[in-house]
This record gives structure tokens, C-alpha cells and sequence, in this order.
């Protein structure tokens, strides 16, 4: 059904969309599943007696301009940022304009900024818009401007911080939660880079650099911490996360400041106990 979930799983609140339990965020992976099935059959059955209502359709129009198309690269490209095992696969685009020319065809509802994602996506010279919005649901700040575009993925006691490394994909993913800020000036600049990634040197995250990356089985963790969270009016915005690793004895408090023409990223309070406690006694 098009509504928003009262549990877990589904469609949430923020417009952001959650597969399972685990509250990850998989808008642009199941959540975009999810929103072109509605597209192609709300075509279908138009100006029938099935035709789904004004308010089932308003809503799947809201989540793909407000949920997906957010975040996306100028409303082309997945953000990096909030991909999962998917990242490990050769494609990341989505440059089809497929989906806003159908809902163009079943409503006028938000139809001027529906055609300028078409427009987006077939080459128009057009006005990229600016925004901030923080994914409350899912732990996720997004922030573009015609000449940029970033993104904070966090978790938290409420959220995990990574996916399972379902059908063998993603087996590096371990530290991609902790705080990952990618910034992409064109919208592919990570496209292929995978193959040659260094798992533990990720934009943004703080990582306790090691010989080699845990055990695959131990990519999803809980989270530890619950002061985390986010501030937007529409336009500017700021994230701030109590980061404590799921995966070793490591904390840092990062906040996020964004402006039109730069952010701002400030770390405090980075410790880790095994290296607090050789400091105070060295050998």
C-alpha cells in the first residue's frame, strides 16, 4: 500500500524508506523498487475504476521528490553515501527519466518540479535547486547546491549502521555508517572506484586504521550512541553525531555546519581506551 509504516519497515515518516527491521537506510535500492512498481501499475489502471486516489498518488509524488530524489546527486546520481552492498556493483546511475514522465502522466500534481528532473535527466540546461534535509528515520543529512552536493550517513541506538552483506556483496562495508561525508561536484565521481577503495580511509568517517578489515560476519553492529540527530529549515541545516564504533573502543563528537558555498566539520573528544590506557602507562 502507499502509506507510511506505523512499525519498522516500509515507507517512513521522513520519506526515506526501510526494507527491514534493521531500520538501514535502502531508499534508492527497495525503496526505489517500491516506488516504480506504484508508478508503472498507476498508469495501467488510470481513468479506470481501479485508479488509486489523488491522495495514494500525492504521496508516491511527495516520497520520489522528497525521499528519492534527494538523495540523488541533483536528482540524477545515488548518493555514495547511503548505498549499501550496492555499492559493490559497476552502475550506481539512475539518469532514466522514466518514472517522473509517468507520474507526469497520471498527475499535475508538483509537475513543474517533476519536469525539471526530467529535464535533469535528458541533458537540459536547467537551474539545479538547493536544499537541506535531514533524514530523521533513517540518520541521514543531505545538503546540495547548484555547485555541490554532500551528505552525512549516521546510526544510532535506534538505527543499525550498516547493511548485511547479503549474496556476497559489500564485504568491506564495516565503517561506511560512522559518519561518511562524500561531496560530488559532477554526480559520477565514484563511479568504479570500488575495485581500488581503501575500506578503511573513507571520506569523513573516523577509523582506528588496522593490518586488515574484521570478519564479513561482523559488518553489521548495533548502534551505540543516541544523541545523534539534525537541524533543517528547507535550506540550511547542521548534523551532529556522538560517534562511538560499534566495532572498537573508539569515540569522537562531529558536528556538521552548512552554508551555500561551504561546510564546516568539526571532530572534539577523540579517544580510544586501549590508547588512553597505553598513554597514562607507558612501558
Amino acid at each position: 500500500e502507499i502509506k507510511f509504516s506505523n512499525g519498522s519497515r516500509g515507507l517512513q515518516y521522513d520519506y526515506s524508506f526501510h526494507h527491514r527491521v534493521d531500520r538501514v537506510n535502502n531508499t534508492n535500492s527497495y525503496g526505489l523498487s517500491y516506488a516504480s512498481t506504484f508508478v508503472e501499475w498507476s498508469v495501467h489502471v488510470a481513468g479506470t475504476r481501479y485508479a488509486f486516489s489523488d491522495k495514494s498518488i500525492n504521496l508516491l509524488i511527495d516520497y520520489y521528490l522528497d525521499g528519492i530524489c534527494k538523495q540523488m546527486v541533483y536528482g540524477r546520481v545515488s548518493d555514495t553515501g547511503i548505498m549499501n552492498r550496492d555499492i559493490s556493483r559497476p552502475k550506481h546511475s539512475n539518469s532514466s527519466p522514466e518514472i517522473p514522465l509517468k507520474l507526469m502522466q497520471v498527475s499535475d500534481y508538483r509537475k513543474e518540479e517533476l519536469s525539471n528532473i526530467v529535464a535533469i535527466r535528458t541533458g537540459h540546461e536547467v537551474i539545479i535547486p538547493s536544499f537541506s534535509s535531514f533524514f530523521w528515520q533513517t540518520e541521514h543529512f543531505v545538503f546540495q547546491r547548484p555547485q555541490f552536493y554532500t551528505s552525512v550517513r549516521m546510526h544510532s541506538t535506534r538505527n543499525d549502521n550498516m547493511e548485511v552483506p547479503y549474496n556476497g556483496e559489500g564485504l568491506t562495508n564495516h565503517y561506511r555508517g560512522d559518519g561518511t561525508n562524500y561531496i560530488s561536484l559532477v554526480g559520477d565521481e565514484y563511479d568504479g572506484l570500488p575495485p581500488v577503495y581503501d575500506w578503511m580511509k573513507i571520506p569523513g568517517a573516523t577509523i582506528m586504521q588496522s593490518d586488515s578489515m574484521p570478519s564479513e560476519k561482523d559488518i553489521q553492529k548495533k548502534g551505540l550512541s543516541s544523541f545523534v540527530g539534525g537541524v533543517s529549515n528547507g535550506l540550511y541545516g547542521a548534523a551532529v553525531f556522538d560517534f562511538k564504533s560499534a566495532h572498537n573502543p573508539l569515540s569522537v563528537k562531529k558536528t556538521y555546519f552548512f552554508f551555500d558555498s561551504e561546510y564546516i566539520c568539526l571532530g572534539a573528544g577523540l579517544k580510544h581506551v586501549q590508547l588512553l590506557l597505553r598513554w597514562s602507562n607507558p612501558i
